[in-house]
């Protein structure tokens, strides 16, 4: 409201300046100042009704809206602050109770101490309009680890073990993971881990894939030497880890054949 009152007033001086020189009280001269005291006045007046109008409509939402889950797609920075807060353009998937999950743009100050939640690929609680899908806010007050509970069973998967496989390029040798016809698939990375070549994954490009979490472009480079190029390398990353996910990160590895000619990557997140 203040940024309200502040424009109100500069619209009325500009207007009194401006009938004064018509009337001939004042000189020409002041006139330009009118018009500029009226054009930023009326922008602090539309700001200012935008920003009551937002924050109504986030009440409302935490209030009345449904509780829901989003997945970070992209995110890109703007020019504006409100409060000192960033404000960020977020392209989301949002997921709520018997819903399958759709895409939402939104524009959201982000709180300072919530910056570090933001990342392609984290997931965070939202509230969406009941009758207005399209409207999205942000519940920043509901931690990441209650996200899945506030969200009502969404469809939104959490990622899981799963590693980068490809088929191995000649001249490159490596532990090779025992066969074994009992072993579970989810037992695999675990094993990889402990006997593979250790070395570090060099990340160059991130993409969020529906199926499989993230997609990678990497170098690996091994600690005996040599490396190879990974691209399209499906990873999934535990959500605590999610914020670590960028290009330009460099990650240890663990690397092993688990049959011939084809290698798992095992990427050690939590050693960064």
């Amino acid at each position: 409201m203040p940024v309200v009152i502040i424009g109100l007033v500069l619209i009325a001086a500009g207007v009194g300046l401006i009938a004064a020189v018509a009337v001939g009280a004042l000189a020409a001269w002041p006139l330009v100042m009118a018009i500029i005291f009226v054009v930023f006045g009326l922008a602090l007046v539309a700001t200012g009704r935008e920003a009551v109008r937002s924050r109504r409509r986030r009440q409302y939402l935490m209030v009345e809206g449904l509780a829901g889950a989003a997945r970070i797609e992209s995110v890109a920075q703007t020019s504006l602050t409100v409060n000192d807060q960033p404000v960020v353009k977020f392209g989301l998937s949002v997921a709520v109770a018997d819903r399958a999950a759709y895409p939402v743009t939104v524009r959201e100050a982000v709180p300072l101490l919530q910056l570090a939640r933001v990342a392609v690929g984290a997931v965070l609680a939202v509230r969406v309009d009941p009758a207005r899908p399209d409207q999205v806010e942000i519940d920043w007050d509901t931690p990441a680890a209650e996200v899945s509970s506030a969200a009502q069973q969404p469809t939104i998967q959490q990622p899981t073990a799963q590693q980068p496989i490809m088929e191995l390029p000649p001249g490159i040798v490596l532990p090779r993971v025992p066969e074994r016809t009992d072993r579970q698939p989810a037992q695999l990375p675990e094993q990889v881990r402990a006997i593979g070549a250790p070395g570090r994954a060099i990340v160059d490009t991130v993409r969020v894939s529906d199926t499989d979490g993230y997609l990678l472009d990497m170098w690996v480079q091994l600690d005996s030497g040599p490396s190879y190029r990974m691209e399209n390398a499906p990873a999934r990353v535990d959500p605590r880890y999610a914020a670590k996910v960028r290009p330009g990160v460099t990650v240890p590895v663990r690397v092993a054949q688990i049959r011939p000619g084809v290698s798992m990557a095992v990427l050690e997140w939590e050693k960064l």
